[in-house]
């Protein structure tokens, strides 16, 4: 406990992210006992490339061309019992209704049971509106303070643009969810990052206990 306690955790190096292995059952996460940061949203709003922009490595999160390529749940670790989760984004359109019904099912079960779900962070497209899938996670997760709303590909838009959209993802959140910070971001050009990890770097310091 002690060497956490004296652990500077703006300096943990996020390079040391390490694919563990992908799973299609909340029974074969790790022992309920660790920190978990779970990343989600529609399938092709850049969840896995945003994963690759925190560690700085093109390459450890696999991404594709066509929306839907994440069809099993990701894990990655950072430091010893600490795991970012890569879920299956929702809203895909060619994947078959059972197995929509399954992603559901199983993102469902992990926010409402897991204990080790620390933080949630919800990528949505800042040039789109607050979608319907985002609002049901967004309720689901009232009891849950520690959460993020990524405006993704913040790039694609102007400054002023990007004020405009900003303001109205935040109006419309609060009308379901007055708990959750909102920031622009893009994996692109890296906008946002900083803030991010130091947000991520507070959820860490705030269960240090869990890292034994």
């Amino acid at each position: 406990m002690k060497k956490y306690c004296n652990m500077n955790f703006n300096l943990i190096n996020y390079k040391l992210i390490k694919f563990i292995k992908s799973i299609n059952k909340i029974k074969d996460l790790p022992k309920d006992k660790c920190i978990e940061i779970a990343f989600i949203g529609y399938s092709n709003v850049g969840k896995s490339n945003t994963i690759n922009a925190l560690s700085g490595i093109k390459k450890i999160a696999f991404t594709g061309k066509k929306p839907g390529t994440t069809k099993l749940i990701n894990l990655y670790q950072i430091i010893k019992n600490f795991y970012l989760i890569d879920f299956p984004g929702y809203g895909f359109s060619n994947i078959s209704l059972k197995n929509k019904n399954k992603h559901t099912f199983l993102l469902n079960k992990y926010i409402k049971k897991r204990k080790s779900l620390k933080g949630i962070i919800i990528l949505m497209d800042i040039r789109q509106k607050l979608k319907k899938l985002d609002i049901n996670i967004i309720k689901k997760t009232i009891k849950k303070k520690l959460i993020i709303v990524l405006l993704n590909k913040a790039d694609k838009l102007s400054n002023n643009k990007k004020t405009i959209k900003k303001k109205y993802f935040k109006n419309e959140i609060k009308k379901y969810n007055n708990n959750i910070n909102i920031q622009t971001f893009s994996s692109i050009n890296n906008e946002g990052l900083k803030i991010l990890k130091k947000k991520i770097n507070i959820w860490l310091a705030l269960n240090i206990h869990l890292l034994k």
